[in-house]
């Protein structure tokens, strides 16, 4: 790892790039693309490029789609009663940290770093539910343990409050094609639009449209993924993107002196050494087989969480045996207490396609030609395609800077004193988490195996 000489270093983190292909998933007859859209008219979230925007964003509320699903995991809760991240309900946010957990287990790589935006995907995948019916909508409810209309509102509240704190930002849109055979169901343009704030466009598909949706999300993401798609496949007939920006400063930066060359041993065994940021922290986490701390961001709406396995239990058996109620039992659990802390400076940056992961996650209909997405479009018949993700993080002395993206390709077809601080070295392998303080929920979540 390269040393960064400057005394306030830049820290980046692009969470989470999500992008929802939607495939027609059938042969349909109709003409091709027209190619050339209408007049642009004005819009909130407009980009660049040849395109007509078809809703407009107008921050209201829209009527959430009804619940098609035998999950009741919110029991006595109301979407009315979430209208910010400080009062989401305690099952709302055990279920998005569960979700947290399990796509992490799911996409772990044994030899690999990794990292997630949880957030960023639920954004996208909640859009897609809103126009999901029957086994395809139960599906993805059981997936993400939340009925859409409380996911509408859980998010909507992020939505609302997007870049009021100054460090968390997040934006969608929905690029239709121009085509007579894609008939999509005003109903669902208006949800989007309302809960999501989601600019949604209709445009050729062609070369323009493809450097327009870069851009997009290059410019919602401060550059951090400046370029997701190579290309728009001849099926494609939908994008969902849910794009995120995380750029926090620590409430307490570090100095020159607290910037040590230490070794790291990875996950190999191999040990070299890598830049250390040195300090004492607070608030101290520990379970049978973790010992971690909170650093807080500014404002404290955010924090870093360090969760250190012991030596003898090796990373991927770890995060085997994570849950949801294990994270928010370790966060609750805090003690505020002196701790001596060695955080690495790094870098990072995933790129995946969670199309497995997410069927491994039980949603199965939903690539499949047998998917109902019929809320969304009485036609052509609509099935996911990919489900792309993309994140990047630089952590440094100042702080964190994070995005993500993601982007859904639809195609045709208790307080506590200690005598002796207590000593967490994340000098090997561990996992880590940005979360948000309000509700205890991971924005982003990762995993440190190797430094070079």
């Amino acid at each position: 790892m390269k040393h960064n000489k400057k005394t306030a270093f830049l820290s980046i983190l692009l969470s989470f790039l999500l992008v929802l292909s939607l495939t027609a998933c059938g042969q349909q007859e109709g003409p091709e693309p027209s190619g050339t859209p209408a007049p642009a008219a004005e819009n909130t979230d407009e980009p660049a490029g040849t395109h007509t925007p078809v809703a407009e964003n107008t921050g209201e509320t829209a009527q959430a789609v009804p619940l098609i699903s035998s999950v009741d995991l919110m029991s006595g809760i109301t979407p009315a009663d979430i209208t910010s991240p400080d009062d989401m309900p305690a099952p709302a946010a055990a279920a998005v940290t569960d979700f947290s957990a399990r796509l992490l287990q799911q996409t772990m790589d044994k030899s690999e770093n990794l990292l997630l935006s949880p957030l960023s995907v639920l954004c996208a995948l909640s859009v897609t539910a809103n126009g999901a019916k029957g086994d395809t909508l139960t599906q993805m409810e059981q997936m993400t343990g939340l009925p859409t209309e409380t996911l509408n509102q859980c998010i909507g509240t992020y939505m609302a409050a997007s870049g009021s704190d100054g460090e968390l930002h997040l934006a969608n849109s929905v690029w239709l094609r121009d085509d007579p055979r894609l008939q999509v169901e005003p109903s669902f343009l208006q949800t989007v639009a309302q809960w999501y704030r989601a600019g949604v466009f209709k445009a050729p598909f062609d070369q323009n449209t493809l450097s327009d949706i870069n851009s997009w999300i290059s410019s919602r993401t401060d550059g951090m993924i400046p370029h997701m798609l190579d290309g728009i496949s001849d099926d494609a007939m939908l994008y969902l993107i849910n794009a995120l920006s995380f750029d926090a400063e620590w409430e307490s930066k570090y100095t020159k002196d607290q910037t040590l060359l230490l070794p790291f041993t990875d996950a190999g065994g191999n040990s070299h050494d890598v830049w250390f940021l040195c300090d004492e922290e607070h608030t101290y986490l520990e379970d049978e087989n973790t010992t971690g701390f909170l650093k807080y961001y500014k404002n404290r709406n955010y924090a870093f969480a360090a969760l250190l396995p012991d030596e003898d239990v090796p990373l991927d058996s770890y995060v085997a045996s994570l849950s949801g109620d294990k994270i928010s039992s370790l966060l609750a659990g805090r003690t505020f207490e002196s701790v001596i802390t060695h955080i690495p400076k790094f870098h990072q940056e995933s790129s995946l396609n969670l199309v497995d992961p997410l069927k491994a996650m039980g949603v199965t209909d939903a690539f499949e030609r047998s998917a109902d997405f019929t809320a969304m479009a009485s036609a052509p018949p609509l099935c996911i395609s990919s489900v792309l993700h993309q994140t990047y993080l630089t952590l440094d002395q100042s702080g964190t800077k994070a995005g993500a993206a993601t982007a859904v390709e639809m195609n045709s077809a208790g307080a506590s004193t200690s005598s002796k601080p207590k000593e967490v070295y994340l000098d090997r392998p561990f996992v880590y988490m940005i979360i948000d303080c309000r509700c205890s929920i991971p924005i982003f979540i990762g995993t440190i195996l190797n430094l070079e």
